[in-house]
């Protein structure tokens, strides 16, 4: 790239990386969240089954991030993103066969180490497209195409569901996965100088694997997704339930939320204001977590969702800056591995935690928990991960 080029921040490159990202994204959260009504409606288990089996893949996801980093930070970019997404995309051909809660919890179980690998080396190589002083403002438009694919993905699975038989889910998913391989291709490598893997570096250390000083703003992160993995799960039926027209759009309320994000955030992280964007994002989730807690007008369900969604806007790519900002270019992987680590963790406790909370107490209670764990988030942010940002940030 010339010098002009690395000043821009909608590079053809980075646009193909947005792309893929999104039809990554809703090509695997229409199947996501039309999963539980087929495994509960096919196979007649309980929720908390159902939600165990659900966050396999989320499981699968995390152990693999402990070694996604390494790789993404010694071989090629492009090339373990490329090959980690033809996988991906070919596992949802098995869907179509599944005939057993066994063999769906094996297909989850593939498609999270996939998702794994995908999800760290796309991310890693599109912040390496990005110029350093847009940083804040491409990793919040790239974080955008994945947070709205959490919302459109399911708007089409669930009008699917409703409509048609399952396979076309599938069917669709799959369409979707082709589009975003091709994507991939014309993304030029930016050919970021990998390290050459020495004798001495083959030693097993923590450090090879996650950003240790990190730690505190990944506790941040796993407890703003545990009551995101709640919400993805169960606001739906909670929804339906409660006997709310359109319950499913509660995930177009989200992205619009996230879409209202961008107007702000990122400008605002590329001029120092960082933390005051995070304490504003995560106040904005508490808020929503208790307006869909408290729905005495249907449409503060909507505004719940609304506020999740713009609060989640904000903070992930605050946050996800901020792990970016605390290493080297050649650490990338390493950083994202961690942040991902964070978020599959809280995906994964909130799912399973969630269904066992939900027959125990009911749908209301898991939602005003929600809110009241990310009032708590707020004051260990504030108190303790932005002083240790503060001490390691290198940019």
């Amino acid at each position: 790239m010339n010098t002009k080029d690395q000043q821009k921040l909608w590079t053809p490159s980075f646009i193909f990386a947005c792309l893929a990202n999104l039809l990554t994204g809703v090509a695997f959260y229409q199947i996501s969240v039309t999963l539980p009504f087929f495994i509960i409606e096919q196979f007649k288990v309980d929720k908390a089954e159902m939600s165990i089996i659900i966050s396999s893949y989320v499981l699968a996801a995390l152990f693999i991030r402990l070694f996604s980093g390494y790789l993404v930070d010694n071989f090629s970019r492009k090339k373990v993103y490329l090959i980690s997404f033809i996988l991906f995309v070919s596992l949802f051909l098995g869907y179509t066969i599944a005939s057993s809660i066994a063999f769906i919890f094996i297909l989850r179980i593939f498609h999270g180490l996939s998702w794994g690998v995908i999800t760290t080396s796309s991310n890693t190589l599109a912040i390496d497209l990005l110029p350093a002083k847009k940083r804040g403002e491409g990793i919040g438009y790239y974080g955008l195409m994945s947070t709205l694919a959490m919302s459109i993905g399911p708007i089409i699975g669930m009008y699917i569901y409703e409509n048609y038989s399952f396979n076309y889910i599938f069917y669709s998913a799959l369409i979707f996965g082709i589009i975003g391989i091709i994507s991939v291709i014309f993304i030029k490598d930016p050919n970021v100088k990998i390290k050459s893997i020495k004798p001495e570096s083959t030693k097993i250390s923590l450090d090879k694997f996650i950003i240790t000083y990190a730690i505190p703003l990944a506790i941040n992160v796993l407890i703003l997704e545990i009551t995101y993995g709640a919400l993805y799960t169960f606001g739906v039926m909670y929804g339906k339930e409660l006997n709310i027209s359109g319950a499913s759009y509660m995930f177009l309320s989200i992205a619009l939320g996230i879409a209202s994000s961008r107007i702000f955030s990122g400008k605002l992280i590329d001029r120092g204001w960082i933390n005051q964007v995070n304490i504003l994002g995560i106040s904005f989730i508490a808020l929503g977590y208790f307006f869909i807690a408290f729905p005495y007008f249907d449409w503060f369900y909507f505004l719940g969702a609304y506020l999740i969604g713009l609060g989640f806007g904000v903070s992930i790519p605050a946050f996800q800056t901020q792990f970016m900002n605390m290493t080297s270019p050649e650490k990338r992987g390493t950083a994202n591995s961690t942040f991902f680590i964070a978020i599959d963790l809280g995906l994964g406790i909130g799912m399973v935690a969630a269904g066992k909370f939900v027959n125990s107490l009911g749908f209301q209670m898991l939602f005003l928990v929600s809110g009241i764990l990310c009032v708590l988030a707020v004051l260990y942010y504030y108190f303790i991960s932005l002083r240790m940002y503060n001490k390691h940030k290198k940019v």
